[in-house]
């Protein structure tokens, strides 16, 4: 199918319990977000111009989240790109179009406050304890159809952060975890969510050549533990970095396949920046893909 996706489209919904919630779309703004397969949590930030009073108090207010939404309105309409807590909002009131940043950083509220203690009998599996952990950390966990997790034949036992308790389990499964989008993501280290493939190519949103990359393998992104300078310099992983038209169904984690003159093949993506501006040329992608293990 050939991207004909040129009326750019977006909804920003911002809001928290106490307070309600509004939609803001139709103004000008500019987003820039960044995400990748790591435990920090990944961080977004929006500009939105000449917001009502009304808008920024609300968008202000203490505990209030975000979930960004963009795309084309030929093609879909907007789709999640970005979900997190705001950390921090600030407004120029000097410029004549007047500026709002909004930051924002996906799980930030799971990750700092969320604890985790209980305790299960011999033969519990690792899976049964990590729903859990999720449920504690306020998150939808989704684990990918190859991770498989150990039974534990003298029970389980944890009492701190619940994401601590995630790494431990995740470790004992050879997996990694991320937090995309307000889900908790556990895929097999080296491996992928199993969502199938989405196919990038001059004709489906690829942008120029792709560009060789070569980058150091950490033992984590291996097997979940942390490994040496030496043993991380001996693992080299090559890769590709490719642009592309925005595209948020491609997320950390998922297999793309790439059809150019250049490369042809399935990788996995494993940081992705999405930038974009209702009144310039961005609105695209700029993704780190490596071949799958």
């Amino acid at each position: 199918m050939s991207y004909r996706q040129f009326n750019r489209v977006y909804r920003l919904t911002v809001g928290n319990a106490s307070k309600g919630g509004i939609e803001i779309t139709g103004l000008k703004l500019s987003f820039d977000f960044e995400k990748d397969l790591t435990q920090e949590a990944n961080k977004g930030k929006v500009t939105v111009y000449n917001l009502s009073e009304k808008s920024r108090f609300l968008v202000e207010q203490p505990d209030a989240v975000c979930i960004f939404e963009a795309g084309y309105d030929d093609y879909i309409g907007p789709v999640k790109v970005f979900a997190g807590n705001i950390t921090l909002v600030s407004t120029d009131l000097s410029k004549t179009d007047v500026p709002t940043d909004i930051e924002f950083v996906d799980g930030r509220a799971s990750l700092r406050d969320s604890t985790f203690s209980a305790g299960y009998a011999p033969g519990v599996n690792g899976r049964k304890i990590c729903e859990d952990a999720a449920a504690a950390m306020g998150l939808t966990l989704y684990l990918a159809p190859d991770v498989v997790f150990p039974d534990y034949a003298n029970g389980f036992s944890f009492a701190g952060y619940a994401k601590e308790a995630v790494s431990k389990l995740a470790a004992a499964a050879g997996a990694i975890w991320s937090i995309q989008n307000g889900v908790l993501q556990v895929i097999r280290a080296g491996g992928t969510t199993g969502a199938q493939a989405v196919v990038l190519s001059p004709q489906s949103g690829l942008i120029g050549s792709p560009e060789r990359i070569i980058k150091g393998a950490t033992r984590s992104e291996k097997d979940g533990t942390a490994g040496t300078a030496a043993e991380d310099n001996q693992q080299k992983k090559l890769g590709w970095k490719i642009r592309y038209l925005l595209n948020a169904a491609i997320n950390p984690g998922d297999i793309v396949k790439v059809e150019s003159k250049l490369v042809n093949g399935f990788f996995r993506a494993e940081k992705i920046q999405m930038k974009g501006d209702t009144h310039g040329s961005d609105w695209t992608c700029e993704a780190e893909i490596y071949e799958v293990v």
